[in-house]
C-alpha cells in the first residue's frame, strides 16, 4: 500500500470541500481506514484542515502545498502505519473495470489502460453531446447538498446552460465554497489517440455580466488536476498538446467549470454560464 501522503490527504480534503462536506476526525477515519491513527492524531489533523486559509482553498494542488508547509503534519502522516489490507493495481489490455477479491488483494483493472484508448470516430468529438446521450451535467454546490441539472440547449452545435447562485451568507463563511458544472467521467476516459493525432479542446463560454471569470479544471481519477487555469468569456481553442502533456490523457475524469464564492469570481449572487460546442477537433 502507498504511505500516507499530503497528496493522499489534500485529494480527500479537495472532495470533501466539493461536496460540502466537514472535515471532521470521524470523517478522516472513515477515509484513511487503510491507515492506521490514533484519535487524537485524527482530531490534530482535523483542526488543521479546518483552518485552511481561503488562498490556499483554490485547487487541490494549492491544499497540498499548505499542508506541505506544516512539518508536525508531515511526521503525524510518516507515522500512519497501513493495514493488513494488501492493495494491488494491475494494468492490462482491458475495455471496462474489472475488481477481482482473492485472499485480501484487491486486483484493479481500469478502463483508461493505455492499451485501449477511445477510438477515433470522425474529426469532432462532441464532449457535450456524448455526455449527455446518457447522462445529464449536474451542477455541484459546496455548501448545498442538492444538485441542479444543466440545460441542454438545441442548435448546431451542442450548448449547455447553467444558472449559477451563492447566497451572500455563502461568501461570508470559512473555507473555500463554489459552484461548478461538472462532466465526470465513470470509469476514466483515455484520449491518448486524440493526444497523438493532433486533436484541439475547443468550446466557446458565455456568461453574464457578474460572473467575472471562470475556473476550468480537468482532473484524473485520482482528483489530482493536471489542468487548473483561470478563464473569461470568449474562445477556448487548444491543441491537447499545448493544454497539458501527454501522459496526463489517459486518465480524464472530470472537467469542470468552477465558480468560486468570491467577488473575483461573482459580483452580487447571481448569474450564468454557457458553454458551447465543447469538443475535441482535428
Amino acid at each position: 500500500m502507498e504511505e500516507l501522503t499530503s497528496v493522499v490527504l489534500s485529494g480527500i480534503a479537495w472532495d470533501a470541500i466539493k461536496k460540502g462536506i466537514k472535515i471532521s476526525a470521524n470523517y478522516l477515519k472513515k477515509k484513511l481506514s487503510n491507515w492506521i491513527l490514533d484519535d487524537d492524531k485524527l482530531e490534530e489533523i482535523s483542526q488543521y484542515m479546518g483552518n485552511i486559509p481561503d488562498v490556499y482553498c483554490m485547487s487541490e494542488g494549492m491544499m497540498k502545498e499548505y499542508l506541505n508547509l506544516n512539518e508536525r503534519l508531515l511526521d503525524i502522516l510518516k507515522e500512519a502505519k497501513p493495514t493488513d489490507l494488501h492493495i494491488s493495481q494491475t494494468i492490462e489490455k482491458n475495455y471496462g473495470l474489472n475488481v477481482g477479491l482473492s485472499t485480501g488483494t484487491i486486483n484493479q483493472t481500469n478502463y483508461y489502460s493505455e492499451g485501449k484508448p477511445r477510438d477515433i470516430v470522425g474529426e469532432k468529438f462532441s464532449l457535450i453531446g456524448e455526455r449527455t446521450k446518457f447522462n445529464s451535467v449536474p451542477v455541484v454546490k459546496s455548501f448545498c447538498s442538492t444538485r441542479d441539472q444543466c440545460v441542454m440547449e438545441a442548435g448546431e452545435e451542442s450548448s449547455i446552460y447553467a444558472d449559477i447562485i451563492i447566497p451572500t451568507e455563502v461568501k461570508k463563511r470559512e473555507g473555500c465554497q463554489f459552484s461548478m458544472i461538472l462532466f465526470s467521467y465513470i470509469p476514466s476516459e483515455n484520449w491518448l489517440n486524440y493526444f497523438d493525432a493532433g486533436y484541439r479542446m475547443k468550446f466557446f463560454m458565455e456568461t453574464s455580466d457578474s460572473i467575472r471569470q471562470v475556473q476550468f479544471q480537468i482532473k484524473n481519477s485520482g482528483q489530482q488536476q493536471f489542468v487548473d487555469v483561470p478563464l473569461k468569456k470568449g474562445i477556448f481553442d487548444y491543441t491537447m498538446k499545448d493544454i497539458s502533456k501527454r501522459e496526463s490523457w489517459k486518465d480524464v475524469r472530470e472537467l469542470c467549470f468552477v465558480v468560486f464564492a468570491d467577488d473575483g469570481y461573482i459580483t452580487g449572487e447571481n448569474g450564468f454560464i454557457r458553454i458551447k460546442g465543447l469538443r475535441l477537433e482535428k
